[in-house]
């Protein structure tokens, strides 16, 4: 049974930006509780990368205030593995590699914010 395996990915003025990173997700997950990062309560298994402010975690969604609205993308992904051989020390590059390696089906939801 393929694994569920998240990377969201926000794209902010044309620019893909991870604001946060979690994948090795386990099938049988079907929420996640809010601030898990924060909380420490990801499911069972599941691996928080680093983000693109450096750091592992969510980086939140906090445009410039006038910028207008920044589109925000959060895509999951089917993989046809249980999960990756990849841990959270692993290149952000090297894990989008893998997980699109690996993609059976993927969905997107599309959000807009400003401030």
């Amino acid at each position: 049974m393929p694994c569920i395996s998240h990377l969201f990915r926000f794209l902010i003025v044309g620019i893909l930006f991870d604001q946060v990173l979690i994948f090795n997700i386990p099938a049988s997950t079907t929420t996640i509780a809010t601030n898990a990062s924060q909380t420490k309560l990801l499911p069972k298994g599941a691996v928080e990368g680093t983000n693109d402010y450096g750091e592992v975690g969510f980086g939140g969604a906090c445009p410039p205030k006038g910028d207008g609205f920044h589109t925000y993308v959060i895509t999951v992904y089917a993989l046809d593995v249980e999960k990756l051989d990849i841990d959270e020390s692993t290149n952000q590059a090297v894990v989008g590699y893998m997980i699109n390696a690996h993609t059976i089906e993927k969905s997107s939801i599309v959000s807009y914010y400003k401030r």
